[in-house]
């Protein structure tokens, strides 16, 4: 999580118009309900030209 925020602002003021999507990721998650490992996130803008993973 260190990073987030310098990758989400290396695409500018862009980064407003992002939307989570965890199901463009598969898989996206494990069978551990309260785990933080395992699990994938992405967003990305509604015009599909930004996306991030």
């Amino acid at each position: 999580m260190n990073y987030l925020r310098d990758l989400a602002f290396s695409i500018g003021r862009r980064y407003q118009e992002l939307e989570p999507n965890p199901d463009l990721v598969s898989p996206n998650e494990d069978h551990k309900f309260k785990a933080y490992e395992g699990w994938a996130y992405c967003v990305r803008t509604a015009d599909k030209e930004i996306f991030l993973a």
